[in-house]
């Protein structure tokens, strides 16, 4: 008995906190900070892609090397873009870049390994890998931008 209650408090528990981090998402001001938040991720997707596409499909340099270059490149205008528009920062820049820089590393590394696994094992052209390995790392962008780096 005491173990369907304490079962019961936890989920009761859980269903608490998902519920107010959805709640703390819908807020006017949350809503309006993650569409500029959207907008930014769009302009630096197009910069990356774009230098993605030149560098794979023009050049012809190596996928992984393509995509490296072409996050790099999205990375100093997504930084710049979601410091002083998207997230308002006055924190200490030099420690979100820092933080910025060490979850930009992550997702290369996240990125490379999801283009391996889908080009190389899968089949899938590196074009549309790209976008899949995007799609992924969009997902924990925005919390840890706003929770942690730019909070």
């Amino acid at each position: 008995m005491a173990k369907q209650k304490m079962n019961k408090n936890f989920i009761e528990n859980l269903k608490s906190k998902i519920y107010n981090v959805l709640y703390s998402f819908l807020k006017p001001d949350t809503l309006h900070q993650f569409i500029k938040y959207a907008t930014t991720g769009g302009i630096a997707f197009c910069v990356e892609y774009v230098t993605f596409y030149l560098l794979y499909s023009i050049l012809g340099l190596w996928y992984i090397w393509s995509n490296s270059i072409a996050m790099t490149v999205a990375f100093s205008i997504s930084f710049t873009l979601n410091r002083f528009w998207s997230f308002k920062s006055k924190g200490n820049a030099f420690k979100q870049l820092i933080m910025y820089g060490t979850l930009f590393l992550v997702n290369v590394f996240v990125s490379n390994m999801v283009m391996l696994l889908f080009t190389d094992v899968l089949g899938i052209k590196p074009l549309l890998s790209k976008l899949i390995a995007v799609g992924i790392i969009v997902c924990w962008n925005f919390v840890i931008n706003k929770k942690v780096i730019f909070k």
